[in-house]
């Protein structure tokens, strides 16, 4: 075995030393030049020859790597992106037919100035000597190039930036030029465009000219999750690297999240916008614009969240706050009433003009085919949803937008013509002189036949259609009410058809750990033995680690990751969603049943998106997925750079339901809607307490409605209740904060009155142990089905009389808001309390993972919660504010308990994604 082992990598080092020889790189290319070029065609044919030896050896390259034992799924991954590099370089030129005379025989047109040219060969030449470099350390093999790599990192001190790669032609999109004009022209930025459109690469951009210019920039996203992603993104492309080209430190780069914050100083800090929320509106106005003096510009990722029923505040709030002269760039998915928030935020933003870049749907890289999983005469199989028509008088009278300017130029240069509206003129006339209008899939079936590959016909047709022509595909009224699907027909359709891997939603985490095993019980596994191996040492690695990733990981969930079969949602613990992630980018989930958790932004690439229901379980009951929610989800199909089309898969019902999916897809994106809400921690806020009419009227709400007077009046009957209760006071007209309210001034996410009544209380705080205190403070930490519970219920579970004292007190103030018609956010629960009060009691210990596992299944099993991941979000909850408590407490052994129950919450599995994600295993390495 061994014998057989060495005589495999000794051919394969032969095979590397061929491929990474420089003289086979790049010797042999000449560039192309804008001299005319003389007819004897010998430069071109030799530039063209040196490409095909190129695209030969890449794809030797991937032949022999995956007979490999070193890490093959990671490699194959930048191997295949090399192989799309060659093969765009050879795409990019074509050979004109032969003429009568004979004289343009095997003459090459370049397609690409010389620059350009390039800039392609050195991005092929920086990809394949940093294969060479990984693959020596791997196998222990010299391989020709390692010398030239470690040169050329000690004389640039750092690697080349990935973002500056990752267009094959070193060029942006013309939205995306736009918009990174509009902003070095000094404008504020909202890019509104479908999922998978390369709004980050926008970012990029903006954040680099920011850097270098020496000043600073905020980047804020929704999601923690998302915040740990965007943290090591931009450490690879802003870090500091040694001579040899490795990572060594993050100096520009820091995060702030509620679990982590590191280097909050550096010249680009990644936060969750709630951070960026309280820094504005906790401090007076003087104070923040010192606070962010040299802070250049705020970008907000997934911008759209401002129309969040729950959250939405949050974003219109960090508008409303930011220092007037401050820059925004906001990427969001497709907004509909885009305009009016341009409107709004140059009202508002009063040094910037307010610039709107709108992209539309079908400007996406990589389109979308969508399908209906079906029975039409009782056989299942996917169908075409939509039935539409490639318009050619449209296409010749319309101005085309890129994605259909790049399809015609290259059906033309594929077939032999100069431009691609002459050459389907030729295709099409031959059948019909008058047809003009071509339903798609004949379209589709006259591009292969003259040897167009199937997906790249595709790809051409979905850009080319016309959209005013889709309807409702006419074979689908046949279609019968949806009986039991089996769900290893879907998979295994799937899988012969080339569409994994999947996204499959369900929107229930029940359903979602069903499906999972239902599915990776079937006899057949979407994983080869090389991959399953490589899972095994991935789980190994990370469990050597100490990272615990969850009570059932072993027992349910890795069977399944064998299999190549994953779940994702909110009730699983975030270290265990994020080695998932990890493995779906190395391509080793095949598909993954998940809730709405993946569908922002998460870096978690498939190529068909499944929806098994088109509702989910909302603050009403069951509601039906929204417009945005439904596009953004089937954004998350298709890979730019690996896919040529996403896929689609609706699985509805009945007939009737069948209509739900056509009009998401044809329906123009929701709207925003201001989501803005008072809090009391707002109404003490200095930027409020004696300036709410402003504030009120600089509002998107006062904006939608030109009406401020029910918020105004809602404002002054808050402030009527915190005079009551003494948190302010009236002194020469004008409200000054009592000590009470300047401890609820600083308090966010719960209702400001009762956590400072509770922490104020010294029969409740004296002497209080911090196992007490945690216990106490996870009242306010239920789900959001989970009501205030009765005296009734306190009695019944004979609770620490502390916390039957601080739901008293709960009572008492929802009482007093219910008399003032002042909605209460008001949520308290004890269930919880003694099973976090006994988490903080366990050691920080190698046995903290299975006192955990037993009080999780306590939890479980009392239904005191429904998932390890609901418990964990409740200590979290918890952590979190205590940590305010840290910073607000009215005395020093009030802070320090406080700090101390933090240290006891936080230990192993609760802090393990930070161990995970972020390589944080102590307290140093956490500020």
């Amino acid at each position: 075995m061994c014998q057989k082992k060495y005589l495999r990598d000794l051919k394969f080092t032969k095979v590397m030393k061929v491929i990474f020889n420089p003289t086979n790189i790049s010797s042999s290319i000449s560039v192309p030049t804008s001299k005319p070029d003389t007819g004897k065609g010998n430069e071109s044919l030799d530039r063209l020859s040196a490409l095909k030896k190129m695209l030969t050896n890449a794809r030797t390259l991937l032949k022999y790597s995956n007979r490999q034992d070193y890490d093959a799924v990671e490699m194959d991954y930048r191997i295949s992106d090399l192989l799309d590099s060659v093969n765009y370089l050879e795409g990019s030129y074509s050979i004109k037919p032969m003429g009568k005379d004979g004289s343009a025989s095997g003459k090459i047109e370049s397609l690409l100035t010389e620059d350009i040219c390039k800039s392609m060969i050195a991005d092929y030449e920086n990809k394949a000597k940093s294969i060479a470099e990984n693959l020596n350390n791997t196998l222990g093999i010299e391989l020709p190039g390692r010398d030239i790599v470690i040169a050329a990192a000690a004389k640039k001190a750092k690697l080349p930036k990935p973002f500056e790669l990752s267009d094959k032609l070193l060029k942006l999109d013309q939205y995306q030029e736009a918009a990174v004009r509009e902003f070095r022209n000094g404008n504020t930025v909202m890019v509104t465009a479908p999922t998978g459109t390369g709004k980050t690469l926008i970012a990029e951009h903006i954040i680099d000219d920011i850097l270098k210019s020496g000043k600073k920039v905020i980047y804020t996203t929704p999601l923690k999750a998302l915040c740990n992603d965007k943290y090591k993104q931009f450490s690879a492309l802003w870090g500091d690297y040694n001579n040899k080209g490795q990572l060594v430190g993050k100096s520009k780069i820091g995060l702030a999240t509620g679990d982590a914050k590191i280097n909050v100083k550096a010249p680009l800090v990644i936060m969750t916008t709630e951070i960026y929320r309280n820094m504005l509106v906790q401090q007076g106005a003087s104070d923040v614009e010192k606070e962010l003096k040299n802070v250049d510009a705020v970008i907000f990722d997934e911008f759209h969240y401002m129309g969040d029923e729950q959250r939405g505040s949050v974003w219109e709030e960090s508008v409303m706050f930011s220092p007037e002269r401050m820059k925004f760039l906001m990427l969001s998915a497709t907004i509909a009433n885009a305009k009016p928030l341009r409107d709004w935020i140059t009202s508002i933003n009063k040094d910037h003009g307010t610039v709107v870049i709108n992209v539309p749907e079908d400007e996406r890289h990589v389109p979308l085919k969508h399908f209906v999983y079906s029975d039409v005469d009782k056989v299942y199989d996917f169908r075409n949803l939509i039935s539409d028509k490639v318009d050619l008088n449209v296409l010749k009278h319309k101005k085309l937008n890129e994605r259909e300017t790049e399809a015609l130029s290259e059906i033309g240069a594929k077939l032999g013509y100069k431009d691609g509206l002459e050459a389907l003129d030729s295709i099409f006339s031959q059948q019909d002189k008058n047809q003009e209008k071509i339903d798609s899939e004949v379209f589709i079936k006259e591009l292969v036949k003259r040897g167009i590959p199937y997906t790249k016909a595709e790809q051409y047709t979905l850009r080319l259609v016309n959209k005013d022509s889709a309807k409702l595909n006419p074979v689908l009224n046949k279609m019968s009410d949806t009986r039991y699907i089996r769900l290893y027909d879907i998979i295994s359709r799937l899988d012969r058809k080339k569409m994994l891997p999947a996204l499959y939603f369900t929107y229930s985490k029940k359903s979602c750990k069903k499906l999972m095993q239902e599915a990776a019980s079937n006899s057949f596994s979407l994983l080869t033995n090389e991959e399953r191996q490589e899972i095994k040492r991935r789980i190994d690695k990370i469990q050597r680690k100490g990272v615990f990733l969850g009570s059932d990981f072993d027992e349910k969930i890795k069977p399944c990751l064998l299999q190549g079969v994953a779940m994702h949602h909110s009730g699983m613990l975030p270290q265990c969603k994020s080695f998932i992630e990890e493995l779906g980018r190395s391509k080793l989930i095949k598909v993954c049943f998940a809730t709405d958790t993946l569908g922002a932004g998460i870096n978690f690439p498939f190529k068909t998106v499944v929806f098994s229901a088109f509702e989910k379980y909302g603050d009403y009951g069951f509601e039906e997925i929204s417009t945005n929610a439904f596009k953004q989800g089937a954004g998350r199909a298709g890979r730019r750079g690996i896919d040529d089309i996403g896929y689609v898969i609706s699985i509805p019902k009945n007939r009737e339901e069948l209509i739900l999916p056509f009009n998401k897809i044809t329906q123009p994106s929701d709207e925003i809607q201001s989501a803005f809400k008072l809090s009391y921690g707002l109404v003490l806020s200095p930027r409020v307490l004696n300036n709410s009419l402003k504030v009120l009227n600089n509002s998107f709400d006062y904006f939608q409605r030109k009406t401020s007077e029910s918020a105004y009046r809602k404002c002054k009957t808050m402030q009527g209740l915190l005079k009551e209760r003494g948190f302010i006071e009236n002194k020469n007209n004008k409200f000054i904060l009592t000590p009470k309210g300047k401890i609820a001034s600083k308090i966010r996410g719960i209702n400001e009155i009762l956590l400072t009544e509770i922490i104020t209380d010294k029969t409740l705080t004296d002497n209080i142990t911090p196992e007490d205190l945690a216990g106490l403070i996870s009242i306010f930490a239920p789900d959001k089905e989970e009501k205030m519970i009765s005296v009734k219920d306190l009695i019944n579970n004979r609770y620490d009389k502390k916390v039957w004292s601080a739901i008293e007190i709960a009572q008492q103030i929802k009482a007093s808001e219910n008399e003032k018609n002042i909605e209460s956010n008001i949520s308290v629960n004890a269930l919880c309390a003694p099973l976090i009060k006994m988490w903080a009691g366990v050691e920080n210990n190698d046995n903290s993972s299975l006192m955990w596992t037993s009080l999780t299944n306590d939890a479980i099993s009392n239904n005191v919660v429904k998932t390890e991941g609901d418990f964990l979000k409740k200590v979290n909850f918890t952590i979190n504010i205590l940590k305010q408590i840290e910073k607000v407490a009215p005395t020093q052994h009030l802070k320090a308990t406080a700090t101390k129950a933090v240290s006891m919450l936080q230990k192993s599995p609760v802090n393990d994604i930070l161990l995970y994600e972020l390589n944080l295993d102590n307290k140093e390495n956490n500020e």
